[in-house]
Order: structure tokens, then C-alpha cells, then sequence
């Protein structure tokens, strides 16, 4: 239960692209790199960077008119824009209106936070083919993440002090050691298991969609159909 129009998938998917790259640009600073270099530090860039790449590989494939070889690379994209989406929305928006705070969401933030995790996700409900992704594919997917919080955790003990003068260490509090100490694995860990579990909620969505899509009503027979042919000797 897809659409199979290679010209309609590929120019929606050059679209997301373009919002995606927008969304990346916005983030950066072209006068300061340690800005830049902090903005990137965030899984919300990060993720946005990465279904960028996938994206860009699938439409350049496409217009080469090979075949793709991103299928798990492109669910776990999906997977960490959605997490995005999740943790920006319920995380950090949800608290600051409860708390009676007002939110300034500039346009960046919107477009990394909303419109490209519904235009990723819009991708694979219309365009990717439902069924094939395995049982083990969501302990696959973590692999994502893991290797965000390493590189994380590798930047600030392998940079000087002074390469954070005008920034944070860490991107997220839970992720600053010289805070929160040895608890920074258990929110590691917790956070893996929420990735976890929304894979395979993603992996059971996906197979209900597959199985919806074959089952077909009962086809009635005609009326000429149901005539019994007779013998020319009668």
C-alpha cells in the first residue's frame, strides 16, 4: 500500500530535501564556528543532517536509475526525525506552556522540529514499500544513537576548555557528566530503550499497514458468469 509513481515519489522527495538542507542552514553560523559547531552538537541537527544524506543518496540513485540500498538507513533516519519531533514537542514545548512560559519558535526550530519530521514520515507512509523490514531491524536502528552520544561525550573530553568560551559542553544537561555524574548512563540507557521501544512500535505499524494491504474484498461473480453452459446436443 504505496505509491509507485517513481516522478511523483522523486519530486516530493527533492521537496523534503530542500526543506531539510533549510531547516540544516538555519542552524549554522557563518561567523562564528564554535556556534556552528555547538548547533550541530544537537540530536535535532543531527537527525535532520542524516535523512538529509539518506534523501539526497535515494534521488541521486533514483535519477541513476539504480536500485536503492538505504532501506535500513532510511527507517532509522525515520526513526531519530521522529524522536525529534517527540522530545521537542512534549519535552521542551509542552513544559515551558505548562509552566506558563511563552514559546518564540522561529522559523528554523519549526522546520527542523515539524515540518520535516511530518514530510519524512508523509515519505514512508506513501512512498516505501510496508513488509520488509525484520524483526531484529529496531535493535539495528539504536546503532544511530549510540553513535550520537559517543561522539558527544568524545568532543568535549577530546576539545580544550576554551573551544567552549561561547557555548555549553554538552547540547542537553542529561549528557553533562561534570553535572549529573554517573547518571548521564542511566539517561543513556533510558533513552536507548525509549528509541527501542518506538522502533518496534514503527515495526508493528509498518507490518499492520502490509497486512492491511492484502487483504482484498470478496469478489462477486457476474451474471453471465453464473450461467451453466449448456450441451449443443440438448
Amino acid at each position: 500500500m504505496y505509491i509507485k509513481n517513481v516522478y511523483f515519489s522523486t519530486a516530493y522527495r527533492m521537496m523534503t530535501a530542500i526543506f531539510l538542507f533549510y531547516g540544516i542552514l538555519c542552524h549554522l553560523s557563518f561567523t562564528n564556528p564554535d556556534i556552528t559547531a555547538h548547533n550541530i552538537s544537537f540530536f535535532t541537527v543531527q537527525s535532520n543532517i542524516f535523512c538529509f544524506l539518506c534523501f539526497y543518496i535515494l534521488i541521486t540513485q533514483t535519477l541513476r536509475g539504480s536500485k536503492s540500498t538505504l532501506t535500513e538507513t532510511k527507517y532509522a533516519a525515520t526513526l531519530c526525525i521522529i524522536v525529534t519531533f517527540l522530545c521537542f514537542h512534549y519535552a521542551v514545548v509542552s513544559a515551558k506552556t505548562y509552566n506558563g512560559g511563552v514559546l518564540n519558535l522561529t522559523m528554523a526550530n519549526f522546520i527542523a522540529h515539524y515540518v520535516a519530521p511530518t514530510l519524512v514520515c508523509l515519505d514512508w507512509l506513501l512512498f516505501t514499500p510496508k513488509g520488509r523490514i525484520c524483526w531484529y531491524s529496531p535493535v539495528l536502528w539504536i546503532l544511530a544513537p549510540m553513535s550520537y552520544f559517543f561522539l558527544i561525550i568524545i568532543r568535549a573530553l577530546c576539545h580544550p576548555p576554551e573551544a567552549f568560551a561561547s557555548t555549553g559542553k554538552y547540547p542537553y544537561f542529561f549528557l553533562n557528566i561534570d553535572i549529573v555524574g554517573t547518571r548521564v548512563y542511566i539517561y543513556v540507557i533510558a533513552y536507548l530503550l525509549f528509541f527501542l521501544l518506538l522502533g518496534y512500535i514503527f515495526y508493528a505499524v509498518d507490518k499492520l499497514l502490509y497486512y492491511c494491504s492484502k487483504v482484498h474484498l470478496p469478489k462477486y461473480k457476474s451474471a453471465e458468469s453464473m450461467v451453466t453452459p449448456t450441451s449443443p446436443l440438448t
